[in-house]
């Protein structure tokens, strides 16, 4: 990862920008228990988008989520953390 990676988590509307503001919001989020699982992967212009059911200790799990990442230079410099349209009732 990049040392001045950014993360745009749009379903909390939090930023994070360098290592250690990643690494600090990463350890908080162990008191949910997260667990992820893989469902797709796709390159689309060069964007990786990788598809995640994500289940743990949180309202709403499991939860379908997609990550955006942008890679330059063999290092991840930027993270979009979208929660999928399906996770949420009409």
């Amino acid at each position: 990862m990049a040392k001045d990676a950014h993360i745009h988590d749009s379903g909390e509307h939090n930023h994070f920008n360098g290592i250690k503001a990643i690494k600090e919001w990463r350890g908080k989020s162990i008191e949910f228990e997260l667990k992820s699982k893989i469902i797709d992967v796709e390159n689309k212009h060069g964007i990786i988008i990788v598809s995640s059911l994500t289940s743990g200790i949180f309202p709403g799990s499991p939860q379908l989520f997609y990550y955006f990442f942008t890679v330059a230079n063999d290092l991840i410099t930027n993270i979009e953390i979208v929660p999928g349209a399906e996770n949420f009732k009409q």
